[in-house]
């Protein structure tokens, strides 16, 4: 089990505070796919239809939105043009 702590984020949906749904190991995978292999079709897929909101972490939402962005340019995709689009 992953010990690290995360910030847990919270909705209010009727006047009752409530934990979005989650999957921190699932979304580390996707954005890990997409730089390892973003011109494969399912990651394509992927690219087209998720939004960064669509990420639980703050974190995953950043990475997510600088792929986007690259993607959206049809720039190459690997973790130093996404870290260079996070410097931007």
């Amino acid at each position: 089990m992953d010990k690290r702590k995360v910030k847990v984020e919270t909705v209010v949906i009727d006047n009752l505070q409530r934990v979005q749904p989650q999957d921190i190991v699932t979304e580390q995978y996707i954005i890990g796919a997409i730089l390892i292999a973003h011109k494969d079709i399912d990651c394509q897929k992927i690219l087209q239809s998720a939004k960064p909101e669509h990420f639980y972490l703050e974190a995953h939402r950043v990475v997510y939105t600088a792929i986007k962005e690259l993607w959206e340019q049809d720039s190459p995709i690997d973790i130093l043009t996404v870290t260079d689009q996070l410097r931007h």
